[in-house]
């Protein structure tokens, strides 16, 4: 029936799409790249849940930059290709 080609019909659409993909994409950073939340008057954290560099948010800043990476090279594809061809 359809396939791919239907979605050509988004194409007038595309940058709303993708203000909103980055303004989602900004906040996602900005969560991940923010200082860590230290405990109230210094003291250290029982389970060092609050730790500054914990494996679990350094996976999770992999996982944006990778995201972010990706949704960049999104966008910029369809204007690539025009050049190229």
């Amino acid at each position: 029936m359809g396939g791919l080609g239907m979605l050509t019909r988004l194409e007038p659409y595309r940058p709303i799409f993708m203000g909103a993909g980055g303004a989602a994409l900004l906040y996602v950073v900005w969560r991940a790249w923010r200082p860590a939340p230290t405990q109230a008057g210094g003291a250290a954290c029982a389970d060092e849940s609050c730790a500054r560099d914990s494996s679990r948010r350094r996976r999770t800043r992999q996982l944006v930059t990778i995201a972010a990476l990706l949704c960049g090279l999104a966008i910029a594809y369809p204007y690539a290709i025009e050049a190229l061809l």
